[in-house]
C-alpha cells in the first residue's frame, strides 16, 4: 500500500517535472522566435526612412509651437494653438496623440503592440 502511494507519488512529481520543462522550453522557443523577428524589423528599419517622415509628420504641430517658444514670438505661438485646434476637429485628440506616441516609439525600433498593450489597448491582459 504504501509502495502504490510512494509510486503514485512519484510518478506525480515526474509529470509534474515534465510539464514545467515543456513550459521552459516553449518561453525559450518564444524568446528566441521573438529575437528572429527583431533582427528583420531591424534590417526593415534601416533600409527606409518611411517611419521617420511619418514622425515628422507627425510632430510637426509640436515642433512648431516649441519653435514659437523659443524664438518668444507670439505670432507663431498663436498659430500653433490654431493648427492643434484645427487638427482636434479632424482627428480626436486621443487619436492623434496616440499616433505620435506610436510613430516615435516605431522610429526608435519599437513595437506597436508594446505601446497598445501599455495603453491597455492590447490583446494581454
Amino acid at each position: 500500500m504504501i509502495g502504490a502511494i510512494i509510486g503514485g507519488i512519484a510518478t506525480l512529481g515526474k509529470q509534474w517535472l515534465t510539464n514545467r520543462k515543456r513550459v521552459s522550453d516553449a518561453k525559450a522557443e518564444q524568446k528566441i522566435t521573438r529575437i528572429q523577428q527583431d533582427g528583420s524589423i531591424a534590417i526593415q528599419l534601416t533600409q527606409g526612412l518611411k517611419d521617420e517622415w511619418w514622425t515628422l509628420i507627425l510632430t510637426f504641430p509640436y515642433l512648431v509651437g516649441y519653435w514659437g517658444v523659443v524664438s518668444n514670438n507670439p505670432e507663431i505661438i498663436e498659430r500653433s494653438r490654431e493648427m492643434f485646434e484645427t487638427l482636434t476637429v479632424l482627428v480626436p485628440r486621443e487619436v492623434w496623440s496616440t499616433a505620435t506616441i506610436i510613430s516615435v516609439v516605431v522610429s526608435f525600433g519599437g513595437r506597436v503592440s508594446d505601446v497598445l498593450d501599455r495603453f491597455g489597448w492590447g490583446g494581454k491582459k
